[in-house]
């Protein structure tokens, strides 16, 4: 009898292993272990500026996506024809347009929620790039009204909030921010064309061409 028992001690576990690790993995998907970056459209050519812009879906380390800080360091990691990625920068109403027509955001889940390369600094009252660049008050925008997301964090709620980052509302197509830790499955990176590029000549050339024609 003794080794009966002996006998399924040793079997049961080993039997028992395959199901535990099934559950296991189930387990991870549902967390966001097994879940990580996925391109969902693009890179397509925007001929005005002569850059590559590209949607990504990513759901690295967490089910609920990405905050803004890790958006932006995983587009700079993004690399297309020797161009290097960055959040991307929207500023004309040309490009937003065209951008909204490309990628349809509001198809995607989470009202196609995008993360883009620009923040708002709460104490200096400012807009900047991903870069640090900052942004003109004459530049291109797209608010939507209210311009922070409802229920989130701001810098009034928040006075410790240093900055709040910007988003594209998919199912509207304007622009909201909240607190930069909030996360959302979708960037948009973009790969600029170098200067002194074919691209970029093109999209000087038909720019001048344009404004001559006026």
């Amino acid at each position: 009898m003794w080794r009966l028992i002996l006998a399924l001690a040793m079997i049961l576990p080993a039997l028992a292993a395959p199901v535990q690790a099934k559950q296991e993995r189930g387990a991870n998907r549902e967390a966001g272990a097994d879940r990580s970056t996925k391109d969902l459209a693009g890179p397509t050519l925007y001929p005005g500026n002569g850059s590559y812009f590209l949607l990504v879906e990513d759901f690295t380390g967490s089910n609920n996506g990405v905050d803004w800080p890790e958006a932006r360091v995983a587009a700079a990691k993004r690399q297309f024809k020797g161009r290097q990625g960055r959040l991307a920068v929207i500023d004309s109403p040309e490009l937003y347009e065209w951008i909204l027509a490309t990628f349809d955001l509001g198809q995607y889940a989470h009202e196609g929620r995008t993360w883009i390369g620009l923040r708002y600094w709460c104490r200096f009252r400012q807009l900047t790039l991903a870069n640090g660049e900052v942004y003109p008050d004459t530049g291109f925008t797209a608010w939507d009204r209210p311009w922070s997301r409802p229920g989130g964090q701001t810098c009034t709620s928040n006075a410790k909030l240093p900055y709040m980052s910007v988003y594209i509302e998919g199912t509207t197509g304007r622009w909201r921010a909240t607190g930069y830790r909030k996360r959302f499955p979708f960037y948009l990176v973009e790969f600029p064309a170098p200067e002194g590029s074919t691209e970029k000549k093109a999209s000087s050339e038909r720019q001048d061409t344009g404004n001559g024609a006026h």
